[in-house]
């Protein structure tokens, strides 16, 4: 699938490859619409897979980004402690009733099962509900989860990514705070940029095209012939304009 975008005259967007995703939110349905752009942006582009994780806090989320690598990740700016709270009450009690669901869990890491996208959207969609049904079981949350900030989880993982000489993940703050004092806070803590909450297909097509340049700039992304690859994997990103 082929984007056109009038903003960018040299590329356009070009996704090939495995791609993986962290959505990070304390909402539900966020998280669940979230999901649901990536499973639309696999569907629309022929070869590319999309395996999707989740998590509730910026915690969780750099604990993640320690053991697993991801090239996109979209993290809420405003995230709870008391949603976490909740959540790990709710886990404690369906232990005790063993009625806990650990074969959400990958028996590698502890952590819970991706979601995988491919191309047919019937599977798409069954996957999709299937997942989120037992989604919360998954979620290995931790005290004080849930008092850290988007801006904050994001300069977390790029202290992460400087201490294990990763190239840096695409980070993009998913919020409704968009004023330019708000988007100057974000860059200066190792955003990639943002999407406006609630966001749409467009929004994120147009952040990762509109972002290629800084990822190059980065480290995030490398040019190899036409093509603008993640510097992890074997991820196409865009191709060069003919």
């Amino acid at each position: 699938m082929v984007e056109e975008r009038p903003s960018d005259n040299t590329r356009v967007l070009k996704l090939r490859g495995k791609m993986r995703v962290l959505v990070v939110d304390d909402q539900r349905t966020m998280r669940q619409m979230v999901a649901t752009l990536f499973q639309r942006l696999c569907q629309e582009n022929a070869g590319l897979e999309i395996e999707l994780d989740t998590a509730i806090s910026g915690e969780h989320a750099t604990r993640l980004t320690r053991v697993r690598r991801y090239h996109v990740v979209t993290m809420d700016q405003q995230l709870s402690e008391s949603y976490c709270s909740a959540v790990s009450a709710a886990r404690e009690k369906k232990r005790q009733d063993n009625e806990l669901k650990t074969d959400t869990l990958s028996p590698i890491d502890g952590f819970a099962l991706s979601l995988t996208f491919g191309p047919d959207r019937i599977q798409n969609a069954q996957k999709r509900l299937a997942y989120f049904e037992r989604e919360i079981d998954g979620q290995a949350l931790e005290p004080g989860d849930g008092t850290m900030v988007g801006h904050e989880a994001i300069r977390a993982i790029r202290d992460l990514e400087v201490r294990q000489k990763r190239p840096p993940t695409v980070c993009f703050n998913l919020t409704g705070n968009i004023l330019e004092a708000d988007r100057r806070q974000y860059s200066a803590n190792g955003s990639s940029g943002v999407l406006p909450k609630p966001t749409k297909l467009s929004d994120l097509k147009n952040a990762l095209l509109d972002g290629v340049p800084t990822f190059l700039a980065n480290g995030s992304c490398v040019q190899r012939g036409n093509g603008v690859f993640h510097a992890f994997g074997e991820l196409q990103i865009a191709d060069r304009r003919r």
